[in-house]
């Protein structure tokens, strides 16, 4: 496993589960951004991004990446978890560490766990990032699917690839959204 020289790498127990958790602390102009990886993936997935994003411009913003139980560094539940006590564990491990709002971004599977957070907490998710993922998600809460149509949307700036950028808050059922396609 990589060690983690610029971010604090550590197991928290939360409620009797071990959760794997790298910490960077930002400059604190803003809340961290949460990094939710895809299935079967560990938190050193986002190592590339984690390293691209600490050189861009002055600020500096906070990351919070964990490996999901039964991945990487996070041994395995005694019982399948779904999506809504997985988006539990999240804000219980925000607590833990201290932070009540976060920017969050997912990846594939990570990004319906993403939604769910958003769901669940949206006074904790101050905006919400989903890459690689389905548009509409089957798995998703639905007041997160509610978007404007396709010709509505614009391309957002400084985001490559197939994404779909959600700025969640209090008030997710009216959430906008805008999709860059390649």
């Amino acid at each position: 496993m990589r060690t983690y020289p610029s971010a604090a790498a550590t197991t928290i127990n939360i409620n009797g589960t071990n959760v794997f958790v790298a910490i960077r602390r930002g400059d604190g102009s803003r809340p961290p951004l949460l990094l939710i990886n895809g299935i079967g993936a560990n938190l050193e997935v986002f190592d590339p991004f984690i390293d691209a994003l600490h050189k861009v411009g002055r600020k500096k913003i906070g990351t919070i990446r964990f490996d999901v139980p039964g991945v990487g560094g996070s041994p395995p539940t005694l019982f399948p978890v779904r999506f809504r006590g997985l988006a539990r564990l999240v804000a219980q491990l925000l607590d833990t560490v201290g932070h009540q709002e976060v920017d969050v971004l997912g990846i594939s599977w990570g990004g319906g766990l993403a939604q769910q957070f958003a769901h669940q907490y949206p006074q904790r998710c101050r905006r919400l990032v989903l890459a690689s993922m389905a548009e509409y998600s089957a798995s998703g809460p639905t007041s997160l699917v509610r978007m404007r149509t396709w010709s509505e949307r614009r391309t957002v700036s400084g985001i490559t690839g197939n994404c779909w950028q959600v700025w969640a808050g209090p008030a997710c059922s009216g959430c906008i959204g805008s999709v860059s396609q390649p």
